[in-house]
C-alpha cells in the first residue's frame, strides 16, 4: 500500500497510469511556456496576456488527461474541456485558449513521452481538441457545461431573493426568505437542498465568472451555514433506524455545507449520523471508521485533483474490512461534473445532494 503523499489513480494500466501521472509536471511546465512563446519576431502585447490561459489552467487540464486515460475515458476528457470553455469564457478570455491548452499538451506527448504512454494520451487528447476547436469556432452550447449542481427536485422559489441576501449579508432577509418556504408547506430538507443550496451554487458561479470577491462568498457561505444550523436544528426527527453514517470531505475538500447537510439528513432520518469536518486526514479518517463501523460510508470531493485520493481511500476501506465494508456513496462538485465517475470509481452510489443520498438508501 503506498503512502499518503503517492497518487493512486483508478484503473487501466498501473505502469502506465504511473509514467503519466510523473510527467504530468513536466508536461505542464513544457505547455505554459509553449503557450507564452509567440512565433519568431511577434511580441505579445500586455493587454493580451490576461486573456491567455494560466498555469493553473494547464495544470487542472493535464490532471484531467492523467485522470481519463487511467479512467479509458475520452468522455472525461472531453467533458473537463467543455467545462473549462464555459469557464474561459465567463472571465472573458480569448476564444482560442482552451484549444491552445490542449494542443500544447499533444505536442508535449507527441514528441517527447514514452510510445505506450503517447499512444494512450493521444486519442484523448485528439478528442478534447476537437472539441475545444468547436467551440472556439461556434461558441458554448447555451445549456452550458455538462454539471448538474441543480437540486435533484426543482428549485424553490425565491433562490434569486436569497443569493443576492446571502451576499449582501442581510440575514434577517434571508431567514425570511426561508420561513416563507416553510410557511408554503415545504419541509426542512426541502428548504435546505431545493432553496439554500442552489442559491449557493449561484454564489459559486458568479465568484467563478469574478463578479464577486473571495470575501464576499466567505460571507455568503457564512450567513448560509448559520441558515442551515437553524434550519436543521427545529427539523423533525424520525425514530431511530439502528443505523449508522459516517460522512467526511477528502482531506483538500475546504467545501462542507453539501456533506454536513447529507450528514443532517441521514439524522433526520433517524440514522446515527457522524460528519467529519475539512482538514480530516486519511488515518484519522480510518480510526473513526474502524470506532463507528459504520454502515454507510460518504464521501466528498469538490475539485478533480481530490480524486486520486477519493479513490484510495475506497480501496483501503475495501481491503481492510472485506465483506464488513461499509456501503460507500459519493459526491460533491466534482462528481457532478462527471456523473459516471461512481461507477468508474466501483462506488456503491452516488448522490447529487441530500435528498438524492437518502433516497438512495430507501431504494
Amino acid at each position: 500500500m503506498r503512502s499518503s503523499g503517492q497518487t493512486l489513480w483508478f484503473g487501466g494500466d498501473a505502469a502506465i497510469d504511473r509514467s503519466l501521472d510523473a510527467m504530468t509536471d513536466a508536461a505542464v511546465a513544457a505547455a505554459w511556456k509553449d503557450i507564452y512563446r509567440p512565433p519568431a519576431g511577434v511580441a505579445l502585447h500586455p493587454a493580451a496576456l490576461g486573456r491567455l490561459p494560466t498555469r493553473a489552467d494547464v495544470a487542472v487540464t493535464a490532471r484531467a488527461l492523467t485522470c481519463a486515460v487511467a479512467a479509458g475515458s475520452k468522455d472525461y476528457f472531453v467533458a473537463h474541456v467543455r467545462r473549462m470553455a464555459h469557464n474561459q469564457a465567463d472571465r472573458g478570455a480569448a476564444v482560442f485558449a482552451v484549444a491552445a491548452v490542449v494542443a500544447a499538451l499533444r505536442r508535449f506527448y507527441a514528441e517527447g513521452a514514452d510510445p505506450t504512454v503517447t499512444a494512450r494520451a493521444l486519442p484523448v487528447l485528439d478528442a478534447g481538441l476537437t472539441e475545444a476547436e468547436r467551440w472556439a469556432r461556434t461558441g458554448p452550447d447555451a445549456d452550458g457545461p455538462d454539471r448538474q449542481s441543480s437540486p435533484s427536485e426543482p428549485p424553490l422559489p425565491g433562490v434569486d431573493a436569497l443569493t443576492d441576501a446571502l451576499l449582501a449579508g442581510r440575514i434577517a432577509s434571508c431567514r425570511c426568505l426561508v420561513q416563507s418556504a416553510l410557511d408554503g408547506g415545504h419541509g426542512c430538507l426541502d428548504v435546505a437542498t431545493r432553496l439554500i443550496q442552489p442559491a449557493l451554487y449561484e454564489v459559486g458561479d458568479r465568484w467563478q465568472q469574478r463578479r464577486i470577491t473571495v470575501a464576499e462568498e466567505h460571507g455568503a457561505t457564512a450567513v448560509a451555514a448559520a441558515l442551515l444550523a437553524e434550519l436543521f436544528a427545529v427539523a423533525p426527527r424520525a425514530e431511530p433506524v439502528g443505523r449508522t453514517a459516517l460522512i467526511a470531505p477528502v482531506i483538500g475538500n475546504r467545501h462542507v455545507i453539501g456533506p454536513h447537510m447529507v450528514a443532517d439528513a441521514f439524522e433526520l432520518a433517524g440514522w446515527d449520523a457522524h460528519f467529519l469536518g475539512a482538514g480530516v486526514t486519511e488515518d484519522d479518517l480510518f480510526a473513526e471508521i474502524h470506532h463507528r463501523r459504520p454502515d454507510l460510508l460518504g464521501l466528498s470531493v469538490s475539485l478533480l485533483e481530490q480524486v486520486p485520493m477519493l479513490h484510495r481511500i475506497m480501496r483501503r476501506v475495501r481491503q481492510a474490512f472485506g465483506t464488513a465494508s461499509p456501503k460507500i456513496v459519493i459526491g460533491g462538485l466534482a462528481t457532478n461534473e462527471m456523473q459516471p465517475l461512481w461507477r468508474w470509481l466501483g462506488a456503491d452510489g452516488w448522490g447529487l445532494d441530500a435528498i438524492a443520498a437518502i433516497d438512495l438508501e430507501k431504494a
